[in-house]
């Protein structure tokens, strides 16, 4: 799909976006905007999405052609008592939209669904959930692709105005802050995937009719270990990065590599990611030094939570 029929398509379609104050709802719902779309923007605030009336309540007279469903709830620990939670927030919320409204419903999952399985992960291959959080977000899916919607299972995504719980905006804090920072020595290799790229993967998944029904990696294809990355903070940026790797142990059940397959994204929306991790973080630190310190985020409202 080209640039000018991307746009046309796009401003002819019409979208719910859950999980809309979050890092990705926020761009996502910005790029919507900029491009003719009609944008109804639900933040947790605004709907309670584990309260099925709730939700009828909010549709009423409300027509969109696709629901985007980013959000959720992240938990980076591996706790079975979280599950309860876990299954309310990303399950019961999904079956909820789903008995609500007819639209095209696009799952944001986790590559953490693969589990440790080889990598580079394909969508055919069995998943090897590891913590309740992936889980939860598995059992969705599955449920998505039953109702002919997409499964979309996205990696690791970064940029600005990402919350400082996760490992890019702690690097930019030590950098900026003279550190250190504690890390594990940085071996494993993890899928970073810039916000832009994200945006436009899911917006392309959404218009794509041959993709529903099933699952979609969004990512790039490419693994970074995480000593990897903060030399290529530290080139961007000119300057050494005030880490401590070692400092920390792997935790235990540690995936090593953690790496989605782009090909059938690829194949049936000729998306490809358009921004390298040198020039997304080189970005990132261009944007960091005109808007200030990044802000703590909107509590719940990230997608994607496994980082070391």
């Amino acid at each position: 799909m080209n640039g000018d029929l991307f746009a046309r398509n796009t401003s002819h379609a019409s979208f719910l976006v859950t999980g809309s104050s979050g890092f990705l709802g926020r761009a996502l719902t910005a790029r919507l905007n900029h491009l003719g779309a009609r944008v109804v923007a639900w933040s947790r605030a605004e709907c309670d999405l584990e309260d099925s009336e709730a939700i009828r309540k909010r549709l009423r007279g409300v027509e969109v052609d696709a629901v985007i469903h980013l959000a959720g709830r992240p938990d980076r620990t591996r706790a079975i008592s979280r599950a309860p939670e876990l299954m309310r927030a990303h399950f019961t919320t999904t079956l909820n939209l789903m008995q609500a409204t007819e639209a095209i419903l696009v799952h944001v999952g986790t590559l953490d669904e693969y589990g440790a399985g080889r990598a580079p992960f394909r969508e055919e291959q069995a998943p090897a959930p590891n913590s309740p959080y992936a889980l939860s977000k598995l059992a969705a899916g599955h449920l998505v692709c039953l109702g002919g919607g997409v499964h979309v299972r996205l990696s690791l995504v970064y940029g600005p105005g990402q919350s400082s719980g996760f490992l890019v905006p702690q690097l930019l804090n030590a950098l900026e802050a003279g550190g250190p920072l504690a890390m594990s020595p940085g071996e494993q290799q993890r899928d970073f995937l810039y916000l832009e790229d994200a945006v436009d993967g899911l917006i392309r998944i959404a218009l794509c009719p041959s993709l529903r029904g099933g699952i979609v990696n969004l990512c790039t294809g490419t693994g970074t270990p995480l000593r990897d990355l903060v030399g290529l903070l530290e080139q961007a940026a000119g300057r050494p990065v005030p880490v401590q790797l070692g400092a920390l142990p792997y935790r235990s059940g540690e995936v090593f590599q953690s790496v989605g397959c782009p090909e059938r994204l690829k194949e049936h929306t000729n998306w490809r990611p358009g921004i390298s991790l040198a020039e997304g973080l080189g970005r990132l630190l261009a944007s960091r030094g005109a808007a200030g310190p990044l802000s703590s985020g909107h509590p719940g409202a990230e997608v994607n939570s496994s980082e070391p």
